[in-house]
């Protein structure tokens, strides 16, 4: 499945970047290395690069949820316990997503 350079949610743009060496900065500690990270500031999924190629399917949809969260205004449940829920919800749907639907995107307009 190719994944898009751009997708809309709700109304709003997002786009897909693609980085080398990809990290999120844990306030509590050192930058952690990620497969994707969902940059709701900018409204931009990031992939690593160094990802196999059947890995960034599963990866870009998990990243796809939250964004999706996002815009439905339910992202970023309180506390760590919420992100944690946060987490096992995208991973739960991409999941099935990934292994039940074969997904066509919509042009954007």
């Amino acid at each position: 499945m190719r994944i898009p350079k751009e997708f809309i949610i709700k109304g709003k743009l997002w786009s897909v970047e693609y980085k080398w060496n990809l990290t999120d900065k844990d306030p509590g500690g050192p930058p952690q290395r990620m497969d994707g990270l969902c940059v709701v500031s900018r409204r931009v999924i990031q992939l690593d690069r160094a990802l196999p190629k059947e890995e960034k399917w599963p990866v870009f949809l998990h990243e796809y949820v939250h964004a999706v969260l996002f815009e439905a205004h339910i992202s970023g449940l309180d506390g760590p316990a919420g992100d944690y829920i946060e987490e096992v919800i995208c991973e739960a749907l991409a999941d099935a997503f990934v292994t039940s639907f074969h997904v066509r995107w919509k042009r954007k307009r």
